[in-house]
Formats: C-alpha cells, sequence, structure tokens
C-alpha cells in the first residue's frame, strides 16, 4: 500500500477478503471454519491448537510464495487506472495486498485452516524498486505452531518475523485471527 488513507483501506482489503473466502460475509467475527472452537471471546492460543496445519506445511508455503512472486508487479494505478483496489493477484499482477490474497487463496485451498492465516501492514524501509522511502505494505502471516512467517513478494522465501523486525519492517496492524474481520495492533511476541 503506498497511499496515506492507511486506515480507510482496512474495510476494502475485509471486503476483498469477504468476497474470497465463501461464508466469510455472514460468519461474524470468526469463518464458519473456526466458528466451533472459536468463539467472541476466544483465546487465540487455544484457538491455533485446534487448527492444524498440514504436515508439509513448509514446502506448500514455499510453493505458493514461488508461484505467486512471479506474477508481474504491477501497482493499481497502472493496473486499474486508480488508486488502492484490493483484488487477488493473477497473470497480469498485482501490487502487495493482491499478493497477499492470492496466497491466502491458495493456502486454504492447499489445507490450511484460515485461523492460521493472517493479512497484517508492516511499515518497510526502502529495498530496491519496491519502494521509495518508508511506506505501508501488506504481507500475508503464517501462524505455525514454533513462529510466524511471512510471505511477502518482496522476498523469494518465506521469512520468519524475527529475521525481520527492526530491520526492514515495522509491525503495524494484524487480523486478530486469520479471516476476522477484526484488526488489531500487531505485537510480536
Amino acid at each position: 500500500m503506498h497511499r496515506p488513507y492507511f486506515r480507510s483501506l482496512v474495510p476494502a482489503a475485509l471486503l476483498a477478503l469477504a468476497l474470497m473466502l465463501p461464508g466469510l460475509a455472514s460468519a461474524g467475527d470468526v469463518p464458519a471454519a473456526g466458528a466451533d472452537y472459536c468463539n467472541a471471546d476466544f483465546d487465540l492460543r487455544a484457538c491455533l491448537r485446534q487448527a492444524r496445519l498440514p504436515q508439509n506445511w513448509r514446502q506448500i508455503a514455499a510453493e505458493v510464495q514461488a508461484e505467486v512472486n512471479k506474477m508481474p508487479y504491477r501497482t493499481d494505478d497502472v493496473r486499474y487506472g486508480r488508486g488502492e483496489y484490493w483484488e487477488q493477484a493473477d497473470v497480469q499482477g498485482g501490487d502487495c495486498e493482491d499478493y497477499a490474497l492470492e496466497k491466502l487463496r491458495r493456502l486454504v485451498a492447499a489445507g490450511f485452516p484460515i485461523e492460521r492465516l493472517r493479512l497484517a501492514t508492516v511499515l518497510v524501509e526502502p529495498m530496491g524498486s519496491f519502494t521509495r522511502g518508508n511506506r505501508n505494505h501488506v504481507v500475508l502471516v503464517i501462524d505455525a505452531p514454533d513462529d510466524q512467517y511471512i510471505l511477502d513478494n518482496r522476498f523469494r522465501t518465506v521469512v520468519p518475523i524475527p529475521a525481520l523486525i527492526g530491520q526492514l519492517y515495522t509491525l503495524r496492524h494484524i487480523q486478530r485471527i486469520g479471516g476476522s474481520k477484526q484488526w488489531v495492533t500487531w505485537k510480536f511476541s
């Protein structure tokens, strides 16, 4: 995201996510997939214990990361002729939130529980042609049993969050739980 009006984009992201994932728009704060063990007062750690990743999750995540990152990077201004527009990346490309949405869609289709996949915003430092000065950026986070990992269109591999905090990323906001309509200030622990 490269616009100064970040706060107005969160509802757009949720709408895009709701349209992308069946049943999410009417499921309340948590998608139907997690409704049986993740209620409004859920304990995130307890909820995630119930939502198991596929056994070969690292391999699947790496493949999705590589496949989606092959798509061309195109800003919304170039692709749609307008400012911020949240849509899944495709063969015509996309920008950061589009990559994150497409990775989310593919991982859910591969059997990842939505509860373990969260969209997040970070402030990024300049890095190559993707950034000029610090700017808002959208990534996909996998809540794995051993750590949190980021799928970011700026990196070839899936990266553990501790490797990025304080060097390239300043954490901003993250979905309360994957698929949630609630966003919270992101504090890595």
